[in-house]
């Protein structure tokens, strides 16, 4: 026993007889979870850093707070309000996650040395690509370089003493996901999110409140269950009934979304494709494959379009089906007119994305990216967009009633950048406030949104020469 000890003190493991088994490996075994080593780790750690090293001050502090205010975050990103201004405390992992991603580029441009920015902006680059659900391996050798320069960037500027072993672990994630899969697929996340849940069920703080917690956690988490077992027994017109289901049932989270009719054969590799490759963009009819959930589960009842979204849409259906499409108006005996009857909805959820539209409760998610061709640029970009509405159509199309869902969108101008303003994080953009006359192309189906951004009004808002900055966030399919 006390050579056991021994050998334990020296070696820091204790021996078993698994280690004679050549296949086993217990450190390549253990996972490396990266909730808690890139952004309670890391993150945390580089903010006391500069405070301590009077890098940012507390009047610095105050100032990046009234820039973060006005950020406009999508759904799954926490809002920081008032943290930073108070050097950031009580974080949750959650919170570090949006302060990596989405505030720190901005809110430090103008505050920490650029030297200093510039390091950090290679540890959030690394954080961009792995937490994406699909990330392939030239992107891992790319995050595992970044994060080899960050951690060698912060010895040089802070000194040998600031690298810990959580910063030494970085460079093993790489490893991680090549055993194990995306980060995405075991960090800590979903496990914090419960305890959340858990914690927030009311109990009578007697005992046996074990039983109380688990009886309210799966009346909760099956009540969703429970509700789309139902779907296959309702048509679309009468989507009421869940509706009504949904009256009786407290749920945590929105309850899941009615039965999309054009979700049969949904292939979620041509699902990212349609809204990634440019050269097939002018091919997406609106009418592909969804997720059953892709739908609200209660949307505007059938009405009448606007003539000029009408117009819209007709110009739409010509350029994708052909110009044998005619103006109800003009319908006659075998002759295919396009109807002017639709429903409008406020949300969508794309792959568990939330897209949300200005006539939705909150803004959050009303902003996105599509890859659009401008008219004077040879090559594609991602264009930012705010999104007015979701609509849902039925045109005929090769003799079948079909269903098409699209986004109605603005499109931000251009910016002439002509006070010299540049960021140094290239995932931020300058765009004008204004937007582009409203067009054909403001029909977009929801097949083609890229992704979703966070958006902020920059400097003085009364001019024609507005900004508006564009923050570029992780693509979640």
């Amino acid at each position: 026993m006390a050579a056991r000890q021994e050998l334990e003190r020296r070696n820091g493991t204790r021996w078993s007889e698994l280690h004679r088994l050549q296949y086993f490996d217990p450190v390549r075994s253990t996972i490396i979870d990266p909730m808690h080593n890139l952004f309670l780790g890391t993150a945390k750690r580089m903010i006391t850093v500069w405070i301590n090293n009077d890098l940012i001050t507390d009047n610095d502090l105050k100032q990046m707070q009234i820039l973060a205010d006005g950020i406009v975050l999508p759904p799954d990103y926490v809002t920081l309000k008032q943290k930073i201004a108070s050097r950031l405390p009580f974080m949750t992992a959650n919170d570090w996650k949006s302060w990596c991603l989405v505030y720190s580029p901005l809110v430090l441009d103008s505050h920490l040395p650029r030297v200093h920015l510039q390091n950090w902006l290679l540890f959030v680059d690394a954080c961009r690509s792995m937490v994406k659900p699909s990330i392939t391996m030239d992107d891992v050798e790319e995050s595992n370089n970044l994060l080899l320069q960050f951690c060698i960037g912060v010895q040089r500027l802070y000194g040998a003493e600031k690298i810990t072993p959580n910063m030494h672990l970085h460079l093993h994630l790489d490893s991680t996901i090549e055993d194990f899969g995306p980060l995405y697929a075991y960090w800590a996340f979903s496990y914090e999110r419960y305890n959340g849940y858990l914690k927030d069920i009311d109990t009578n703080q007697k005992d046996s409140f074990e039983m109380t917690f688990m009886k309210r956690f799966l009346q909760k988490t099956g009540a969703c269950d429970f509700v789309q077992s139902f779907e296959s027994l309702f048509h679309h017109h009468h989507h009421h009934h869940l509706h009504f289901l949904n009256r009786f049932l407290d749920l945590v989270q929105p309850i899941p979304q009615t039965v999309n009719v054009i979700h049969h054969h949904f292939d979620p590799h041509e699902f990212y494709a349609l809204s990634t490759d440019i050269s097939r963009a002018s091919h997406v009819t609106g009418s592909e494959p969804l997720l059953p959930d892709a739908y609200p589960l209660s949307y505007g009842p059938t009405t009448f379009m606007p003539e000029r979204l009408y117009n819209f849409l007709l110009d739409f259906y010509c350029v994708v089906y052909g110009d044998h499409l005619v103006h109800y108006t003009n319908a006659g005996e075998g002759r295919l007119f396009v109807s002017n009857q639709y429903n409008k909805m406020k949300t969508i959820t794309l792959l568990d994305q939330n897209y949300h539209s200005v006539e939705a409760r909150s803004r959050r998610g009303a902003y996105a990216q599509v890859l659009f061709h401008a008219d004077d640029r040879d090559e594609a970009m991602a264009w930012p967009c705010e999104i007015q509405f979701f609509f849902r159509h039925v045109q005929v199309v090769n003799g079948d009633a079909t269903e098409h869902v699209f986004a109605y969108v603005r499109w931000y101008n251009i910016h002439g950048d002509n006070d010299g303003r540049r960021f140094l994080d290239p995932f931020l953009e300058t765009w004008c406030s204004s937007f582009r006359v409203e067009a054909v192309d403001c029909i977009v189906p929801v097949h083609r949104l890229y992704g979703q951004v966070a958006v902020v009004k920059y400097g003085a808002q009364r001019s024609a020469n507005a900004r508006t900055v564009v923050i570029s966030l992780p693509k979640n399919c």
